[in-house]
């Protein structure tokens, strides 16, 4: 009897002290606070249950990947943005002719009319 009393005692302090470093690490080990990711599968008879933390691990790591995304294209534009004004800055825009269409008023007028009668 004596010995159960003495298992008893040192497992109710064991709890005691389990319990307060539940209490002062309960932030630092939150399921949000950590990267380990866990899928548990218990089956009882017919019965199977799942414990899992890969639908809010995900979810926050697509969150994140969106977010880091979003920010590296925001900052890809405004370089965009910046060179392209830039170069509008240094080299002012001149307009090239149209290939497919040529200026034919300032070009001398072609001999003969073009029928193949024309005399030498």
């Amino acid at each position: 009897y004596h010995t159960l009393c003495d298992n008893l005692n040192a497992t109710v302090a064991d709890l005691y002290t389990n319990y307060n470093n539940y209490l002062d690490y309960k932030e630092y080990f939150d399921v949000g606070s950590s990267n380990v990711l866990f899928y548990i599968t218990r089956t009882i008879g017919d019965k199977t249950e799942i414990y899992t933390n890969l639908e809010e691990g995900l979810s926050h790591s697509i969150d994140t990947t969106k977010a880091r995304y979003d920010n590296l294209s925001r900052t890809l534009q405004d370089f965009l943005d910046i060179v392209t004004a830039n170069r509008m800055e240094l080299s002012p825009a001149v307009e090239e002719p149209n290939p497919g269409k040529e200026d034919m008023s300032n070009q001398p007028p072609v001999s003969g009319s073009g029928t193949g009668t024309e005399e030498a």
